[in-house]
């Protein structure tokens, strides 16, 4: 079957209206899957087939290229609001080509804490780490001291399909961003 980011079929509609950038060398692509409530997670693919970033045939000027692109959809990300009109606070950047490997980054948009987020992040690490160190968690989090892993793999747990609604709305959204 080969790699679905080299072999992206040019029949398949739903890949590729997901497609909101593209030149030579990447594509920008709107993962079908949203993060619970936290719309905005967008893929920054090289075409290139690279396996990662530590592939010794990435060439210099391909890895400048992705990250101009990965910078500059962060920035996009930065402007974008969640269905409560809140605005995104962090965008979390990974590489993590395990699940396929090709040189790819996914961006996902932070938005506010709420206080649910609090509270589950709360009994998340009362569980694993006791009332005390707990508390001192949900501290770090408030002040912006922590995040990141956590928050990603929480949200990576409750994900769900877009609507075509609002899928089509994020599309729209990043392709006049990122001409």
């Amino acid at each position: 079957m080969g790699c679905i980011f080299c072999t992206k079929d040019d029949n398949d509609q739903d890949f590729l209206k997901r497609i909101v950038f593209e030149d030579e060398s990447c594509y920008i692509l709107v993962d079908r899957m949203q993060w619970k409530e936290k719309w905005g997670h967008v893929l920054v693919i090289l075409k290139k087939h690279i396996s990662d970033i530590t592939d010794e045939n990435l060439k210099t000027d391909e890895l400048n290229k992705i990250i101009s692109y990965v910078s500059k959809t962060a920035k996009a990300l930065k402007d974008l609001k969640n269905e409560l009109r809140e605005p995104v606070e962090r965008v979390y950047i990974a590489s993590l080509c395990d699940g396929v490997e090709h040189l790819h980054f996914h961006l996902i948009p932070r938005y506010k804490f709420t206080e649910k987020d609090k509270e589950d992040y709360r009994n998340f690490f009362k569980d694993k780490k006791g009332e005390k160190e707990s508390e001192r968690i949900i501290e770090n989090i408030k002040n912006n001291k922590i995040g990141g892993f956590w928050y990603a793999l929480r949200e990576e747990q409750n994900n769900k399909e877009y609507s075509a609604e609002d899928l089509n709305d994020l599309v729209d959204f990043f392709k006049k961003r990122l001409k």
